[in-house]
């Protein structure tokens, strides 16, 4: 059996019979069927709570530092001399410029093919030797279109340089 005072707050959330409902008092703690209408708040309030912790994790600390060495830091956690940033969602890796992996290779590439432009244009006739070691001299007509397939190739190599 309740005490008063748990009574008492029973009644100031549930004061009185409704027609349907059993009556508060000592032998009936609370009725067993509560009306829809004092069960939609509580509802309510169940779906929200997933979304409000949703919020306060998306709303995380960043600390930035920099070390001894000069090298700049981040973390969750505070460090000395750290100061606060913000982290706007979404501005991760993809935003960061990092340098080609293959950007010596392209350099190279286009050294050799202005180097072969060069040759090219420097020589009366062009002469090509296979790998059976057979020989082929290039007409007027074939080293004009070697040579603006050799400057097309140079253009494309170097374009980014």
């Amino acid at each position: 059996m309740p005490s008063r005072k748990v009574l008492k707050r029973i009644r100031r959330f549930y004061p009185g019979p409704d027609p349907g409902m059993p009556a508060l008092d000592s032998a009936h703690c609370l009725p067993s069927r509560l009306p829809m209408v004092r069960k939609l708040p509580v509802f309510f309030l169940l779906l929200a709570l997933p979304l409000l912790s949703g919020l306060q994790a998306g709303e995380a600390k960043t600390y930035r530092w920099v070390d001894d060495k000069g090298r700049v830091h981040y973390s969750d956690v505070a460090a000395p001399k750290s100061e606060q940033v913000l982290v706007k969602p979404g501005s991760g890796v993809q935003g960061v410029a990092r340098p080609d992996p293959n950007a010596e290779e392209k350099a190279a590439e286009c050294t050799r093919l202005r180097e072969r432009l060069t040759t090219y244009e420097s020589a009366s006739t062009i002469t090509e030797t296979d790998a059976l070691g057979k020989q082929r001299t290039y007409t007027d007509a074939e080293r004009q279109k070697l040579l603006n397939l050799t400057r097309e190739q140079v253009q494309s190599a170097c374009e980014s340089r």
